[in-house]
């Protein structure tokens, strides 16, 4: 994952993306503490983190994120290696 989201930032050429290290938890059930090592893509803007997160899930289709440590933040782990050229494409129209 942390190549992918070098390989992203890289395309993308912009000082308000940042690859940073993360924790993904398993969600509720039998495991609802267990979290693993996760690369998440953290955003810079100017927009409200509410209005940043509702701007990518508006898109078609929806990429959602998550706030983290006052950033919003795309968890590499929630999005399939075939779609990084989509998630390029999805931050160049929200983010320019």
């Amino acid at each position: 994952m942390k190549a992918r989201g070098e390989k992203i930032v890289q395309k993308l050429d912009h000082r308000k993306i940042a690859l940073k290290e993360s924790q993904s938890f398993l969600g509720g059930g039998s495991l609802p503490q267990r979290s693993l090592l996760t690369y998440v893509l953290a955003f810079d803007s100017n927009l409200s983190l509410e209005t940043l997160s509702e701007k990518f899930r508006k898109l078609k289709p929806p990429l959602i994120g998550r706030i983290e440590e006052e950033k919003f933040v795309i968890d590499l782990r929630t999005v399939f290696p075939e779609q990084d050229d989509l998630i390029v494409e999805s931050i160049r129209k929200i983010i320019g």
